[in-house]
């Protein structure tokens, strides 16, 4: 009898994760009631969700073609965003499978242990919600991911792609002092390049190194690009086993230095 309470408590704890307290704001959730409206009525009644879900189903369709027609030759990108959209389709049917043996194995009508059928449904949450990422659907990564941490980053990017591409944040660029006065550090760092349903392509993920604004953009600067660069090479040095003193070391060697960097 012990077990089975201890397994019930288990499986509830899980239920109640799912559940948790949060909820995607309303300007960017997809409200189903108002995507069952006919096209015209939606576009009357909210303008900007029916330019979201247009974007969001002209892509889509773009890739179901690209994916159906032998004679296209879609980049090796496109089609890795194209299997993502399936893997996400695939991952949310077997988390409700798993979801019903979890029950059953609760109510005692059904094998497997409940607390390992549910740490596998979380994990497939996050999976689920990465694919989701890959092509786009922020909106439906943060609704589907279970940690807090990650939920939180979801919905920043989610917000970037939607603000307008000229807005910023006040921060200014960082200005040596003393001998260095004359040296410019541009604020802004890349993040990451993500998948835009708003532009229909990969843009960069642009964040303020002062203040953490983000936003993304279809062009940066070519000295934020080296800047990403030396930060990938030297990431690349360090998860290699390499410490952090020989990896400045190798990199000083390739030239990737301060001075050089702040070269315009």
């Amino acid at each position: 009898m012990s077990q089975k309470i201890s397994e019930q408590e288990v499986a509830a704890r899980g239920a109640e994760m799912e559940r948790e307290p949060w909820t995607l704001p309303a300007r960017y959730a997809l409200d189903p009631k108002k995507l069952a409206l006919p096209p015209e009525e939606l576009q009357k009644e909210d303008p900007e969700l029916y330019l979201r879900w247009q974007k969001i189903q002209e892509q889509q369709k773009l890739w179901k073609q690209q994916a159906n027609e032998p004679f296209t030759r879609p980049s090796v990108q496109d089609v890795f965003r194209a299997q993502s959209v399936q893997i996400a389709e695939e991952l949310a049917k077997l988390i409700e499978r798993l979801k019903e043996e979890r029950d059953k194995a609760v109510t005692g009508s059904g094998d497997g242990d409940p607390s390992e059928l549910q740490g596998a449904i979380l994990a497939l949450r996050e999976r689920r919600a990465h694919a989701l990422s890959l092509h786009g659907r922020y909106d439906l990564a943060v609704e589907v991911e279970p940690r807090p941490e990650h939920k939180e980053l979801y919905l920043a990017i989610l917000e970037a792609v939607w603000r307008d591409d000229e807005e910023d944040c006040k921060c200014e660029d960082v200005r040596g002092s003393g001998e260095h006065s004359k040296l410019i550090i541009p604020k802004h760092t890349i993040k990451d390049e993500i998948f835009s349903v708003k532009h229909g392509r990969v843009v960069f993920l642009r964040q303020c190194s002062r203040c953490g604004f983000l936003n993304v953009v279809t062009e940066v600067d070519q000295r934020l690009m080296k800047m990403r660069g030396h930060r990938s090479q030297a990431a690349a040095l360090v998860t290699s086993g390499m410490s952090p003193t020989d990896a400045h070391r190798v990199l000083a060697n390739r030239g990737h230095t301060t001075a050089e960097l702040l070269k315009k």
